[in-house]
């Protein structure tokens, strides 16, 4: 049941004295939504040796949480997984103490991670190490673990498989499980002449390539200028769409919307040769770094942009497009919506869908210190002001560099943050955050009361109950001390009831 409460009264006075007393809540826009009941006031941070980050959050259908990073231990990094019970503790059946460090190359770190239908966890990243030549040495890598966070040795070659890719330093950045089990992941190789190329490949669900994808599984190539690859999502229709940066000329850039067909070819009826760009300042550089495939195919990109005149500012940035690569001219300006988060730097770097359509954008702000920032829009690109501060909700750690990476929607509609707090200028924790209910549960259009003999009459009428189980009329005789006079389950629109017994002098009502 929601517990309805609201700091705003309303008072209604009847000649038959009969006074109503409305209290209706959440709190409509409020300082933060962090969840209280989570860690420690709604924050949990992890430190794991000398420093640990979390790339990206997945989670379970038994509600645990599962981050992915990296972790430094005496100079070298190392794939890190971390899994949570509900309540933000660390799950002791995982890993050793919920930890799970594995130690592959002098620098490795897991980019994404996913969850397969049998509970295994699919971390992947890129490793290499410092003693070779990176351009020889680096490449997509994959490992699959178990449950309890102890590597899967069916999977690869004991448990791991490393891709080398064949112009460059891979750098995987996002993977997928596909409905038939098949592993895809995309990012970006580096090339010896200091240009990114994009690179998709597909894995069969043992760890093998997969070689009817592409070529010989791989996709590698020069793509209108397109550099940096952030994200990916599948549409319904089995095609892929991968997010990322177009370059032009130094630091000039524009948002890259791709489309790949299922065979891993570059879709060329989609925009210009596979391709839609999308500028939203002249002469600026904008970063596309989060992607989602709405249920009726449309897409949107989730972002920044950073412009130089007449202030330097850096803002969070959507476009919204058509399942043609078209912008959606009913989603804020022609598509497109610019949002600066009251501080100079913002930096969006991840995107989520609730069921109702609601888009949820978050990353970090920066003046002076860096902070969590997650924010809430419509469907049509409005920020949602019933959503922490106007829309927005930023939150602190220790007072240095707090980072979100990646962000995940819990099956109760809650919002969970993974990234990284700092305790100091060159100390980090992996960290989270978790974020209440963020759909207003109760829309309520009136409340009225009537005299009807010597009772009284409550009449009340919803225009919106998101799990609402039920009323309970509350009745006090002096405004402040308030008992309950009955119950009436939700669900109905339109609510009547009769208070029998009221009590002599004024009488003052609220709904719970």
């Amino acid at each position: 049941m929601f517990k309805l409460y609201n700091a705003a009264l309303s008072k209604f006075a009847y000649s038959f004295f009969i006074s109503i007393l409305i209290i209706v809540a959440p709190v409509f826009s409020q300082k933060s939504m962090l969840d209280v009941t989570f860690g420690n006031g709604g924050k949990v941070v992890t430190p794991i040796n000398d420093s640990s980050i979390a790339n990206d959050i997945a989670i379970q259908p038994d509600g645990k949480i599962v981050v992915g990073g990296s972790t430094t231990e005496a100079g070298r990094n190392y794939f890190a997984l971390v899994r949570y019970n509900i309540d933000g503790s660390l799950d002791n059946t995982f890993g050793t103490g919920g930890k799970a460090v594995t130690r592959l190359k002098d620098r490795s770190s897991i980019s994404s991670i996913a969850i397969q239908a049998d509970g295994k966890i699919v971390a992947g990243g890129s490793a290499y190490n410092l003693s070779t030549n990176v351009f020889i040495d680096s490449g997509y890598t994959i490992v699959r673990y178990n449950m309890d966070g102890i590597i899967d040795s069916l999977f690869g070659k004991n448990g791991i498989t490393i891709v080398k890719m064949s112009n460059g330093t891979g750098g995987l950045k996002k993977l997928l499980i596909k409905p038939d089990g098949k592993i895809l992941s995309a990012g970006s190789v580096d090339m010896p002449t200091f240009e990114s190329i994009p690179a998709l490949v597909q894995f069969n669900s043992n760890g093998s390539i997969d070689s009817s994808f592409g070529v010989n599984g791989k996709f590698e190539g020069y793509v209108n200028d397109v550099e940096r690859i952030t994200d990916m999502a599948l549409a319904k229709d089995g095609k892929i769409f991968v997010a990322g940066i177009l370059k032009n000329s130094g630091f000039v850039g524009d948002f890259a919307l791709l489309r790949f067909l299922q065979n891993g070819s570059l879709d060329n009826t989609f925009g210009t040769n596979g391709v839609v760009k999308t500028d939203f300042n002249n002469n600026s550089l904008e970063d596309a770094l989060g992607l989602a495939v709405l249920p009726d195919s449309s897409i949107v990109l989730a972002g920044h942009t950073y412009k130089r005149f007449p202030v330097a500012i850096t803002s969070f940035a959507l476009a919204k497009y058509r399942a043609n690569g078209s912008l959606d001219s009913s989603f804020g300006l022609g598509g497109k919506v610019i949002t600066p988060i009251d501080t100079i730097q913002a930096f969006a770097t991840n995107l989520i869908v609730e069921p109702g359509g609601k888009l949820i954008v978050s990353g970090y702000t920066y003046n002076r210190a860096e902070n969590f920032v997650v924010t809430r829009y419509h469907p049509n690109g409005k920020l949602d002001s019933t959503f922490g501060n106007n829309g927005i909700d930023t939150t602190d750690f220790a007072g240095f560099r707090d980072q979100a990476f990646a962000s995940a929607l819990q099956a109760d509609g809650k919002i969970v943050l993974a990234g990284q707090a700092g305790s100091s200028d060159s100390k980090y924790s992996i960290a989270l955050a978790r974020y209440g209910l963020t759909a207003l549960p109760l829309k309520l259009q009136g409340f009225t009361a009537l005299k009807d003999g010597k009772n009284n009459l409550l009449q009340w009428h919803t225009s919106q109950e998101i799990n609402v189980d039920r009323f309970e009329i509350q009745r006090s005789i002096n405004g402040k001390d308030y008992s309950s006079i009955g119950k009436i389950n939700g669900s109905l629109s339109n609510y009547t009831f009769t208070d029998n017994t009221p009590l002599s002098g004024t009488n003052y009502y609220r709904l719970k």
